[in-house]
Order: C-alpha cells, then sequence, then structure tokens
C-alpha cells in the first residue's frame, strides 16, 4: 500500500461523512466560540485592573518593572533540580 492509499478516504461517501454536520459537532463549534470570545474578553478585564489603559505606558517604562531575561525560569512539576 503506498502512503497516499492510506492517508485519503477510501471512498468519496466516508469524506462526505467526516465532513457532515452533527449536533455534537454543531455543539463543539458554539462552545469553542464562547471561549474565545469571553476568554479573551475576561483576560483584557483583569490585564485592564491591574494596568489601567491611562496608566500603561507609565507602568511599562518604570524601571522597577523586571525584563523577560531576568524572570526566573519556572521549573516543571516532577523535575529535580540540581545546584
Amino acid at each position: 500500500m503506498q502512503l497516499t492509499e492510506h492517508l485519503l478516504p477510501n471512498s468519496m461517501a466516508s469524506a462526505e461523512e467526516a465532513l457532515q454536520s452533527t449536533n455534537s459537532k454543531a455543539n463543539f463549534r458554539r462552545l469553542t466560540r464562547l471561549l474565545m470570545r469571553g476568554g479573551v474578553t475576561l483576560l483584557r478585564e483583569m490585564f485592564d485592573s491591574f494596568h489601567p489603559p491611562a496608566n500603561l505606558s507609565t507602568s511599562l517604562s518604570d524601571s522597577a518593572v523586571q525584563t523577560r531575561e531576568e524572570l526566573p525560569v519556572p521549573v516543571p512539576r516532577g523535575v529535580r533540580q540540581v545546584d
């Protein structure tokens, strides 16, 4: 069997079946849309509560703000750190 035969559907019916909309697929699309829209809005509101847009440039130019290079690297759980 060639690689293309393995990757391609055996018939047009199976391709149509895979693309056919179902109730569970529609629910998944709705949930994904809700999480994306709501999640972005929530993240924006949380960020604005810490750094109000009116003071954002002042907050970013503050010398007390650490740069990315100065931040500690997180160690994954279950990994022992060797000194």
